[in-house]
């Protein structure tokens, strides 16, 4: 499995439990590092005429973030990312939307919520947010994230201090 030492990954056992909130908190932490945002969603949904779409092919389109809306991409831009794409895109065509956005992602680091990624990828960090109702039931089998943290309402707690990035690569202080 590839790793991305750039990407921290945040995934979790459904809608609602804090994904993005940690995602913007994230961001906000280390916007002055350039941190680029990614969100990628399995399902499609028609998209304004004003959306920038940057690429698309065979089960995916690249949508890059411009508009100040309530999606979860634009509440990442607005944290801060220099950045923000919003990826629909089905599970297996998730190399190829890597690949479409290797130039604009470059070597910076990235923030990325997707359920997922962790399926063809081993990201520097990986963040699992569950329900502490229903417990880690949902994890994905085979996936191991770094941290596996309960969502209270869709509030989540993360010891910011306990990550850091060096030389753009996310990584465990």
């Amino acid at each position: 499995m590839e790793k991305l030492a750039g990407f921290l990954l945040i995934s979790g056992s459904g809608r609602k439990v804090g994904k993005t909130s940690l995602a913007c908190e994230m961001i906000e932490k280390y916007h002055a590092r350039g941190v680029v945002a990614l969100k990628i969603a399995p399902h499609f949904h028609d998209l304004p005429d004003i959306s920038q779409i940057i690429a698309s092919g065979e089960g995916f389109r690249i949508i890059k973030e411009t508009q100040n809306t309530q999606k979860d991409s634009s509440r990442m831009l607005k944290a801060g990312a220099v950045k923000s794409y919003y990826v629909q895109s089905i599970d297996k065509a998730i190399p190829k939307v890597l690949a479409q956005l290797e130039p604009e992602i470059g070597g910076s680091p990235v923030v990325c919520e997707s359920g997922g990624l962790a399926r063809f990828y081993q990201p520097a960090l990986h963040v699992f947010i569950f329900d502490y109702r229903a417990g880690l039931e949902k994890l994905p089998e085979g996936i191991q994230p770094d941290f596996l943290l309960p969502s209270f309402g869709g509030k989540v707690r993360f010891p910011l201090e306990r990550i850091g990035i060096s030389h753009n690569f996310w990584d465990i202080r």
